[in-house]
């Protein structure tokens, strides 16, 4: 399991694996003012550097996650999770309720029955549940309120974020 963070002037990634009797934590400073942080060149680097270690230090299985087969004989509505949403652990009581502009993941249906969410794209294996495309070991899930409207996703071990706008699409000439 692993646990990504990214703060005012640092990313962080947490790797554990008890199995193997391994902890991997790398940490370092910076502070991308880009418009997704979770793809800043820090951000980038330890996520490298975290699966070298673990490609040159952990021994094969077969047990790697299996990729899942979207869900058939459906049209899924994927319209209905676009949005931008805003991490749940933030501060509203001082300076550092500025973190919230920065830690967010923006959700956008690619029109092709994959979700964009962050530099991944994702589809719906199950209700609510998103597996990546690229890496089939990531999962998003997503929760809704008592109205059925979507309100929630989680990374499991990288956070929740509440949806608070909808995401439209501009275009500039």
């Amino acid at each position: 399991m692993y646990h990504d963070g990214n703060g005012i002037g640092f990313s962080s990634r947490i790797v554990l694996m008890p199995e193997h009797k391994l902890c991997i934590f790398l940490i370092t400073n910076h502070r991308s003012l880009t418009k997704n942080l979770t793809s800043s060149k820090a951000s980038n680097m330890l996520k490298g550097l975290s699966t070298e270690i673990l490609k040159n230090f952990i021994p094969k299985s077969s047990s790697g996650a299996p990729y899942v087969k979207p869900l058939i004989n459906t049209v899924p509505d994927l319209k209905r999770y676009e949005g931008h949403y805003q991490g749940t652990q933030i501060s509203n009581n001082d300076f550092l309720k500025m973190e919230a502009l920065m830690n967010y993941v923006d959700v956008v249906d690619e029109g092709t029955g994959s979700l964009k969410i962050g530099s991944n794209s994702y589809v719906e294996v199950e209700p609510m549940l998103l597996q990546s495309i690229e890496y089939p070991s990531f999962f998003v899930v997503f929760t809704e309120d008592e109205n059925h409207k979507v309100k929630y996703l989680s990374f499991g071990g990288t956070g929740s974020y509440k949806k608070v706008l909808m995401v439209s699409k501009c275009h500039f000439s």
